[in-house]
C-alpha cells in the first residue's frame, strides 16, 4: 500500500508542529500583510481622486465595475477570479514604490513559505484522521485518501508557482499576456485547490469526532462471554 509507510510514521506531534506553523504563517497573512497592503491600496485611491487626471485610467477597472466586488482594486493573489492588464497597472499606479516592495517582500515571501507548512499540516492531519486501525479512524479507501491528499499538493504547488509569476509580473512594466495567462490560471487554481482541500479536512474531522464518539474503530478486544473458556 502506498501510504502505508506514513501511516507508521505521522504522530500526533508531526500534526500539531505543523499545524502550529500552517497557522502562524496564515495569521500573519491575514491579519498583518495584508490588512496593510490594503490600507495602502486605500491611501493610494484616495490619492488619486485628488487628481482625477491622473487617475483616471487607474481606477477604470473598478469605476466600471462599481458593484462588482472582484472588480475593484485588489491584490492579484487575492483575485480569485483572474486578472488582466488593467487590473495590473490599477495595482501598480496605487501603491508606492515601498508597498510594491512589501508586497512582493513580506507578503509574497511568507505565502511562499505558508504553501509547503500548509500542504504538511493538511496531509499530516489528514493521514493520521484516516490512518486505519484507531478509534478515531475515518475508513476510506486508500484511492480516496490518494486523491484528497493530491489536491493539497495541487494547491501547495500552485501557490508557489503562482508567487514566482506574481514576483515577474509585478517587477515588469508591461507583463507579457503569457506571463499574465499563467498567472491568473494559477491562482485560480489555488483557490479551487485551497477550497476543496479546506472542506475535505473539515468533513474529515467531523466524521472522525463522530465515529470516536460513537465508539467506532476501536481496537479494543471484545469482551469474553460469561463463563468462556480461558
Amino acid at each position: 500500500m502506498v501510504l502505508e509507510r506514513y501511516d507508521n510514521r505521522v504522530s500526533i506531534g508531526h500534526v500539531i508542529v505543523f499545524l502550529v506553523i500552517a497557522v502562524a504563517l496564515g495569521a500573519y497573512l491575514a491579519f498583518v500583510t495584508g490588512p496593510h497592503l490594503r490600507d495602502a491600496i486605500e491611501a493610494g485611491e484616495a490619492a488619486i481622486v485628488q487628481t482625477p487626471a491622473e487617475g483616471a485610467a487607474a481606477l477604470a477597472v473598478e469605476a466600471d465595475h462599481a458593484d462588482d466586488e472582484e472588480a475593484a482594486i485588489n491584490l492579484l493573489d487575492m483575485r480569485y477570479l483572474g486578472y488582466e492588464h488593467e487590473d495590473v497597472d490599477a495595482l501598480k499606479a496605487v501603491l508606492t514604490d515601498d508597498d510594491q516592495s512589501y508586497y512582493t517582500g513580506n507578503h509574497l515571501v511568507a505565502d511562499l513559505f505558508f504553501a509547503p507548512a500548509f500542504f504538511l499540516a493538511f496531509s499530516t492531519l489528514f493521514i493520521f484522521l484516516t490512518r486505519p486501525g484507531r478509534r478515531f479512524a475515518v475508513p476510506l479507501p486508500e484511492g480516496v485518501r490518494l486523491v484528497v491528499l493530491s489536491i493539497g499538493l495541487i494547491a501547495f504547488v500552485a501557490d508557489v508557482l503562482e508567487n514566482i509569476t506574481l514576483w515577474i509580473i509585478m517587477g515588469s512594466a508591461d507583463p507579457a499576456n503569457g506571463i499574465l495567462f499563467a498567472g491568473t490560471t494559477l491562482t485560480g487554481i489555488k483557490w479551487l485547490a485551497y477550497s476543496a482541500a479546506a472542506a475535505a479536512i473539515l468533513a474529515t474531522i467531523v466524521l472522525a469526532i463522530l465515529r470516536g464518539l460513537s465508539g467506532g474503530g476501536s481496537t479494543a478486544a471484545p469482551a469474553r462471554p460469561a463463563g468462556a473458556r480461558h
